[in-house]
């Protein structure tokens, strides 16, 4: 929301329109402790106030500066402003008002409630009850929010602020019908775009899906951009079509941003990453549009963009904007609250992570320290300091934090982290994280583990990892077949590296030979012609089918097999120039003996150079008897 204020011998007015551009400007949740409760509301009991506006020159000068600041989004400055002329002239209403309403913006809604209240006692106007819920709200006390918006809403029905403060108060409690209720005494004040947009808000907490996406058009018609926006993005959230936000014609950041989500969900990223460029062309400081857009890049390996990305939104303007919660807006739900909250707490996270893979230290370390002041630790934070410790080389210290980490909270980032970690330093995980490991459904955590252990040759343990990742999800392995089939392969290694042929035949079988990654396959096949198991050797080669990679050591192998079938033309049809000489001459001593005797003198003559010792002897001697 825009604002134009002009600093003048008006302040209550200034301030009104300061407050306007700060109404949905708060955080919803901060833990304080009783005994700092009680300590606020004790200093609030000595005010005072006589008279609502400032009666002093030097206190009203130091309120409009405190004013400026609030305007230019510097409340720090302004709070020290507003106390300044505090202590200049104490008598004055709106100075108490003013601090109450800078201290809810910086996130410390619990100082403010006792000044309001004290201020409502005495002042007893709309917009002190009305901010007076607001600090209620963000101090997680919504039945004192409802009562004083309640009494707010007695004093002046037709207010949109006395309204919105109502709803969000009484969605937070779960009184879905109640603010219904107050919606319809509300239009009976008068029809307006903005009980639309309340409504909304109301039908979808309410699982109402379709009666809210029914209002939408007449809720864009509101004035006020971030009403309409929470309202789209409220319908966005729970699945609207992409069409329908599509054809309503509103191309704002939010809209966007809630377009770009739906494209996201269908897995349409290029889509997606199209509408959240445009959204940021348009709002630069957008930080849902940054840090999604940070996300698809990461995923799709866009690396550098994805650190610029979230970069903007950690570093400079856009951290004091998120520090002062002035992108938290329009917060109503419970589930509003932690998707915008959880956005970019995630954001935090992710930017962290890519630092600790870029071994940019320093960096990382700067990004977890301001979102550990700005949210205090969570889990994806936890487990992206884990990585950060293992870019540092602490091992023991990484395993460590992700040991507490799992225990508390279990999301695709973490366990993304986890298989990380494990890939590159299996064998010190402690007994937490594997217990975490092995009662996932994610496979790639399970793989991640296995192919950890295969790189050290713990062949044993790789299987077992695998196995249980192959059960996760029932006693017939994973529902998704790129896990099903990542792990049996990575199984499969680890028994032909151990020599297990039983375990080897077993996953091949429920890998099917269509399925074997082919250096496997012939290091299987190779095994299984050694073992005079011919047939099976000759369906793994098949299925393979031509590995320009590996032909030699292809035609190697088929010509061992057929040879040994006494397939001869079939071992002739598969030579290769760089074929093993030694099984080549096999197969020239095989034509010797069934009377193919040009055949043989032409094959041996080309590889006996190339055989040793008492081999090349050998094959000396059957030229020879050929020449005769």
């Amino acid at each position: 929301m825009s604002t134009h204020v002009t600093i003048s011998r008006r302040p209550a007015q200034a301030l009104m329109t300061v407050q306007g551009a700060l109404r949905y400007h708060f955080t919803m949740k901060v833990l304080f402790t009783l005994t700092l409760l009680w300590s606020f509301a004790a200093w609030a009991d000595d005010i005072a106030p006589k008279q609502w506006e400032f009666v002093n020159a030097d206190a009203l000068q130091s309120y409009n500066d405190g004013v400026r600041h609030l305007r230019d989004a510097r409340p720090h400055d302004a709070e020290k402003e507003f106390r300044q002329a505090l202590e200049l002239d104490d008598s004055a209403g709106m100075g108490w008002y003013a601090l109450a309403l800078t201290v809810v913006n910086l996130n410390r809604p619990v100082e403010a409630v006792p000044i309001l209240e004290r201020i409502s006692h005495y002042f007893p106007r709309t917009e002190v009850l009305v901010e007076l819920s607001r600090a209620h709200f963000a101090n997680g006390e919504f039945e004192d929010a409802e009562a004083a918006a309640f009494t707010a809403m007695m004093r002046e029905p037709k207010s949109l602020d006395v309204h919105a403060a109502l709803q969000w108060a009484l969605l937070r409690q779960g009184k879905y019908d109640d603010a219904l209720d107050v919606l319809v005494k509300a239009r009976e004040t008068g029809e307006r775009a903005e009980w639309d947009c309340l409504e909304i808000q109301a039908r979808v907490a309410k699982g109402e899906f379709e009666n809210a996406k029914n209002l939408l058009p007449k809720c864009t018609t509101s004035t006020i951009p971030e009403m309409v926006n929470t309202a789209v993005r409220a319908v966005a959230q729970e699945g609207a079509d992409i069409e329908v936000l599509a054809s309503m014609g509103r191309e704002d950041a939010g809209t966007l941003v809630a377009r770009a989500v739906g494209h996201v969900r269908r897995g349409e990223e290029e889509r997606a990453l199209e509408l959240l460029n445009n959204a940021l062309q348009k709002h630069p400081y957008h930080f849902s549009a940054r840090v999604i857009r940070g996300g698809i890049n990461y995923s799709l390996g866009h690396l550098e963009q994805a650190k610029a990305d979230l970069g903007v939104v950690f570093h400079g303007k856009a951290w004091i904007e998120v520090e002062q919660s002035g992108m938290l807006s329009g917060i109503v739900t419970k589930s509003d609250e932690e998707h915008l909250e959880g956005q970019l707490r995630h954001g935090a996270a992710l930017l962290v992570l890519m630092y600790a893979e870029n071994e940019q230290i320093v960096e990382g370390e700067e990004v977890l320290a301001r979102a550990l002041g700005r949210f205090g630790s969570y889990g994806e934070l936890g487990a992206a300091e884990g990585r950060l410790l293992v870019a540092k080389g602490d091992i023991d210290g990484a395993w460590q934090k992700l040991g507490e980490v799992v225990k508390v909270e279990d999301t695709g980032f973490i366990r993304h982290i986890v298989g990380q970690i494990a890939f590159a330093h299996p064998g010190a995980m402690p007994d937490d994280v594997e217990q975490f490991i092995s009662k996932s459904t994610d496979w790639t955590a399970h793989y991640a583990l296995a192919a950890g252990l295969s790189n050290q040759n713990q062949n044993g343990q790789c299987m077992v990892a695998a196995d249980r990742g192959l059960d996760a999800s029932g006693a017939d392995g994973l529902n998704d077949e790129q896990g099903r089939v990542v792990l049996l392969e990575v199984a499969y290694g680890c028994a032909l590296n151990s020599n297990d042929l039983k375990k080897a035949k077993l996953y091949l079988h429920r890998l099917g030979l269509s399925n074997a990654r082919p250096d496997y396959a012939m290091r299987h096949a190779a095994i299984l012609a050694n073992s005079g198991e011919y047939q099976l050797a000759l369906e793994l080669l098949d299925a393979i089918g031509p590995q320009p990679e590996m032909a030699a050591f292809q035609s190697t192998l088929r010509v061992s097999v057929h040879t040994a079938l006494d397939q001869l033309d079939l071992a002739l049809s598969h030579l290769h120039p760089e074929a093993d000489p030694n099984v080549v001459s096999v197969l020239g001593y095989k034509l010797a003996a069934a009377k193919r005797g040009e055949e043989a003198l032409d094959l041996l003559q080309k590889v006996c150079p190339a055989i040793s010792g008492e081999s090349q002897k050998h094959c000396t001697a059957v030229i020879d008897d050929l020449q005769k």
